[in-house]
């Protein structure tokens, strides 16, 4: 019967194909068997007939079903013409989002690393405040320790100011003691002999004038240890000084001589002194020969001047610096 489907156990092609999809199956089989003109293009058939239709059993074709494939493959072109421009469509979107995906990526971990960079540099920002914070107590204190050893210091230094000028008025007026004793002692010496003052004490000189020797020798004369009971006698009363003995000769004779002479005669002063009752301990002596002259000449009178013996006192109380005892100019030990 025309247009009506064969039995399901039917034999022939339908045995194979089921439905629309078993019908268009078969039609493109079909045309892809049939023969090639000789002469025409490779998509023309050798004749115009369409190959034996497989949607009836035998063979026979009918208009029907030649409309709904011609419908089929319309629509089959149309979908294909739709689908096609919406699947470029769909594509070139997708391919748009994966760009913008890939762009809001890269943005996203920029920002990200930037809000790394950020979180980084706020915690090295904290560490330096926090490193200037500790540099800014320690400076404080610091300040505050300089401050007080400076206000310490000045303490010290005015105390220390203050003690000086208290020593300083101490030792003016020691000093002055020590000059009014000196002055005392030198008009009581110089009342027994020519007195010098120095700066460090006094020198007695005792020349041939008041204090003579026999020739050639050290012994003292009666007239001799008179002057010399007296100078002791002002020494005791007095105190703080200390005796220096120098002998002295003219310039005639061998200088070796003269040297042991005057070293004789300072050693018979010291030991007249001694016995007077002045402490061996600050008494010292020495000869200087004719080495050191107290008048320049060879004249009479100078010889007779340089022959002599002089008693330096020197004031052991003040100390004295960088100065001289005696007539000659000759420096006297620190007391």
């Amino acid at each position: 019967m025309r247009g009506k489907p064969p039995p399901s156990g039917a034999d022939g092609p339908w045995r194979l194909l089921g439905g629309d999809d078993g019908r268009r199956q078969a039609l493109a089989q079909a045309r892809a068997s049939a023969p090639v003109a000789r002469s025409g293009a490779p998509w023309r058939t050798a004749a115009r007939r369409d190959p034996p239709s497989p949607l009836l059993p035998d063979g026979s074709d009918s208009c029907e079903n030649r409309g709904t494939m011609s419908k089929l493959r319309r629509t089959e072109r149309l979908a294909l013409y739709v689908c096609l421009p919406l699947l470029a469509v769909v594509c070139y979107a997708t391919w748009q989002l994966w760009t913008q995906v890939e762009v809001l990526d890269e943005s996203l971990a920029d920002s990200r690393q930037t809000e790394i960079d950020l979180l980084m540099q706020a915690r090295d920002a904290k560490g330096r405040e926090a490193l200037a914070g500790e540099a800014l107590l320690q400076s404080l204190s610091e300040r505050d320790s300089a401050r007080s050893e400076a206000d310490r210091l000045r303490e010290d230094a005015q105390s220390a100011q203050e003690e000086a000028e208290r020593q300083g008025r101490i030792a003016e007026k020691l000093r002055q003691q020590r000059m009014n004793e000196l002055d005392r002692m030198r008009d009581a010496l110089g009342r027994i002999a020519e007195t010098d003052r120095t700066p460090m004490g006094m020198v007695v000189q005792l020349g041939e004038d008041s204090f003579l020797f026999d020739f050639d020798s050290a012994e003292l004369r009666p007239e001799n240890r008179e002057i010399l009971s007296r100078i002791a006698g002002v020494l005791l009363a007095s105190y703080g000084y200390s005796v220096y003995v120098y002998g002295h000769t003219d310039d005639q004779g061998v200088p070796a001589y003269n040297q042991d002479l005057s070293e004789r005669r300072a050693r018979s002063v010291k030991a007249y002194l001694a016995a007077a009752g002045i402490p061996d301990n600050i008494i010292d002596s020495k000869g200087f020969g004719q080495s050191s002259p107290r008048v320049q000449g060879r004249s009479r009178e100078a010889r007779r001047r340089n022959r002599r013996v002089e008693v330096g006192i020197v004031d052991t109380i003040i100390e004295y610096k960088d100065t001289v005892a005696g007539g000659g100019g000759r420096p006297a030990p620190q007391p």
